[in-house]
C-alpha cells in the first residue's frame, strides 16, 4: 500500500507531446517490451516504457492510445517493476505476540511447550513452562522477545504467489528449530529455522526460515539466528 501511495496520483515530470517514429526510437519507445497497464473506470490505459535518464533514472513513457510521450519519475516505476525487493513482507507472522496462548518448540528429539500468562485486562504477564503454567520465567520471556525480532532479509527461490511455492529448504541445510503457535482455540502459525553450512570456514553458516506468513523460504540474519539457537539450549534444559 505504501508503494502505491507514492505512485498515485501518477504525475508526469514533463510532456514531450506526440513524436514521430524516428524520435520515438531516441527514447527507446519503438521496440520496448515493457508496458504498464492502468485499470480505470473508463477502461484500461496502456503506457509503453522507454529508456531511463542518467542520474535519477526517470523513464520515458508513451500513451499507446494518444501517442503522447511523457517523462515520469523513475522511483515509482522501479517499485512496481521490482515488487520482490521493494515490497518484501518483513513480518514472519500475521498475528501479534499477545494473540499467542501457547507455543510448541521442537529441536531434534527435544520438545517443550510454553504458555503465555495474560491478566484479565489483557496485560502480558510473561511465559511459563506448560507443565508449570503458574511460574513465569524471565528466560522464557526474553527468548520469546528475541524470537519476535527475527525478520527476513531476502526471499529465495520461487515467489510466494507462483505455483510450486512453499517451505522447500535449500539443499544441504538442516532443520534446527520448529515452532507451532496456538491461540486459545486453534493453531495460528508456524516457524521453521534451517541452517546451511558454508563452503569454507570464512563464509560460515547461513540461516533460513519459513513461516505461515512468508509461505516460502526466506533468509534471516545470522547473528539473530545464532543467538536464538544458543539461548534455546537454556530454554529446553529448564
Amino acid at each position: 500500500q505504501g508503494g502505491l501511495d507514492k505512485f498515485c496520483p501518477w504525475m508526469a515530470l514533463r510532456s514531450l507531446g506526440k513524436l514521430g517514429e524516428g524520435r520515438l526510437g531516441e527514447f527507446g519507445l519503438t521496440e520496448s517490451a515493457e508496458s504498464l497497464i492502468i485499470e480505470q473506470a473508463s477502461g484500461p490505459r496502456t503506457f509503453r516504457l522507454g529508456e531511463a535518464t542518467f542520474g535519477p533514472k526517470d523513464r520515458y513513457v508513451a500513451d499507446s492510445k494518444t501517442g503522447e510521450v511523457f517523462l515520469v519519475a523513475g522511483q515509482g516505476l522501479r517499485d512496481l517493476l521490482r515488487p520482490k525487493s521493494r515490497f518484501m513482507e518483513r513480518s514472519l507472522h500475521g498475528f501479534k505476540t499477545k494473540e499467542i496462548s501457547r507455543v510448541r518448540l521442537r529441536a531434534g528429539q527435544r520438545e517443550k511447550e510454553l504458555v503465555q500468562r495474560v491478566s484479565e485486562d489483557g496485560k502480558e504477564m510473561g511465559w511459563a513452562d506448560s507443565r508449570s503454567p503458574g511460574e513465569a520465567k524471565v528466560l522464557y520471556r526474553n527468548w520469546m522477545r528475541r524470537l519476535a525480532t527475527l525478520r527476513p532479509t531476502d526471499y529465495l527461490g520461487v515467489e510466494a504467489d507462483e505455483e510450486g511455492g512453499g517451505c522447500v529448504a535449500p539443499a544441504g541445510s538442516s532443520q534446527e528449530l520448529s515452532l507451532t503457535f496456538f491461540s486459545p482455540s486453534k493453531e495460528i502459525g508456524f516457524l521453521t529455522l534451517y541452517k546451511a553450512e558454508g563452503t569454507d570456514e570464512k563464509e560460515g553458516a547461513t540461516y533460513f526460515a519459513c513461516s505461515e506468513n512468508s509461505e516460502v523460504i526466506v533468509k534471516v540474519p545470522k547473528t539473530q539466528a545464532e543467538a536464538l539457537l544458543k539461548d534455546l539450549e537454556d530454554v529446553l534444559d529448564e
